[in-house]
């Protein structure tokens, strides 16, 4: 049976956002639910948010919210449809300020590192990528990563700092979520090929799993944990946007798998993932 799609209101100057209250309908979610879960997101990424049912009868009505709440839409109904949602299947805008330099830098400080890959893993997603057909490839941006990496090959402290607004405490099982979802993506790249659904399944995970729990609270040891297995990952992705001729997007994963192996300490890691640069 077909989910009902309920009337869209008309605001003055704006556009009712047709595509948006087509996915609400056909996630099953109502307005308070999807406000609530779209608030923990928002949390989660480092921006908290107070968002109610009015507030999605106001985005329904064609109204656009600050960045990164369009993510956070996103990401709250790729849970309830099961299935990755792009920020511009929802009918909203990337930020204006994206630059084609996203994913490139390999910050020394850990807080930036964070935001570095979240915004990468965030705004880079497969399903997002219409936004960045200007991403080129270039040799000389891996040299600033790989000698920041050979000089000092691993963080002093992977717990995130009290400047950092609080999010969901990670735990071992919140790592194990991610270290299975390595390894089915292995599996299922080693059968079909790195651009098959094992590739896109990465890309869901770094977007929807990872980056939130990178924006989380965790203790060091936690922390290198969690920071190995997102870099893990990352380069899994790189490798799988390699393989179908993804140059860019491969580099730009490789770097932030490069910088998390710092975070997390894993020198044989990081030795692994500049190996794949190197090819």
């Amino acid at each position: 049976m077909a989910a009902h799609i309920p009337s869209v209101p008309r605001t003055s100057g704006h556009s009712p956002n047709r595509a948006l209250a087509k996915l609400i309908a056909v996630s099953g979610a109502s307005r308070k639910a999807l406000a609530a879960r779209v608030n923990q997101h928002c949390q989660a990424m480092g921006k908290p948010a107070h968002y109610t049912h009015t507030s999605v009868t106001n985005w329904i009505s064609g109204m656009t919210p600050r960045w990164p709440t369009p993510q956070a839409i996103a990401a709250a109904l790729s849970e309830r449809l099961g299935r990755p949602v792009s920020v511009a299947e929802i009918g909203m805008p990337q930020p204006a300020t994206t630059s084609p330099e996203i994913g490139l830098d390999f910050p020394r400080e850990l807080p930036r590192a964070i935001d570095t890959a979240a915004a990468w893993w965030i705004l880079g997603d497969p399903v997002n990528r219409r936004a960045f057909n200007r991403l080129t490839f270039a040799a000389a941006a891996f040299a600033t990563p790989s000698t920041r990496w050979l000089i000092q090959p691993t963080d002093t402290d992977a717990a995130t700092l009290p400047s950092h607004a609080p999010g969901r405490r990670v735990g071992a099982a919140d790592i194990a979520e991610l270290h299975d979802a390595a390894e089915h993506s292995r599996h299922i790249d080693s059968k079909y090929g790195g651009g098959s659904s094992g590739s896109l399944l990465v890309a869901a995970c770094l977007r929807d799993r990872a980056v939130p729990l990178l924006k989380g609270t965790y203790t060091d040891a936690v922390g290198r944990e969690l920071f190995g297995a997102t870099a893990q990952l990352g380069r899994l992705a790189g490798y799988s946007a390699w393989d179908v001729g993804d140059q860019a997007g491969a580099q730009r994963h490789y770097i932030q798998a490069l910088r998390l192996a710092r975070a997390a300490g894993d020198v044989p890691l990081g030795a692994y993932v500049l190996a794949s640069m190197s090819l």
